[in-house]
């Protein structure tokens, strides 16, 4: 459409003698004009939801990503690692800004891509690690404990 307006712009700037080429400069303005409009990404609708509520929409759909409401959870360190979690189960680009305010989650959002996430590693060393160490261990002693009782009776 474009090649089809450039074209009549030449032939009116070579048959008009005076207003040809000023016809032929407005048209390439509006072809100009039009070129960056067409892959620009369309906005998102505007949502009074929390970042709470919309991480829980997503998980009730459970049918993948939930673009009405990314970018209210991608400003949440809290959300946008459950998301990543439970609902992308990877990688979420737009939270992980916020995750890396935050050392818990930068910690287990290292943990959910296992591999090192390097945003965040700036906070991991004001987070204790001991009480995800013993929280863990003492997890794993319950368990053997309770399938010892289980399988001495």
């Amino acid at each position: 459409m474009r090649f089809f307006f450039f074209i009549i712009g030449l032939m009116i700037a070579f048959s008009v003698p005076f207003f040809g080429p000023i016809i032929f400069l407005i048209i390439l303005l509006i072809i100009h004009a039009s070129l960056g409009t067409e892959n620009l990404p369309k906005k998102q609708p505007k949502t009074t939801f929390s970042p709470r509520e919309c991480y829980h929409n997503a998980k009730k759909l459970g049918k993948g990503r939930y673009l009405q409401g990314e970018y209210v959870i991608a400003r949440n360190a809290e959300y946008s690692y459950k998301y990543a979690r439970d609902v992308l189960k990877g990688r979420f680009k737009d939270g992980e800004w916020a995750i890396s305010q935050s050392g818990k989650f930068s910690y287990l959002y290292a943990m959910l891509l296992k591999k090192r996430f390097r945003r965040g590693e700036k906070k991991l060393h004001k987070i204790p690690l001991l009480p995800i160490i013993t929280q863990r261990l003492s997890l794993r002693i319950m368990i053997i404990f309770f399938t010892r009782e289980l399988t001495a009776k």
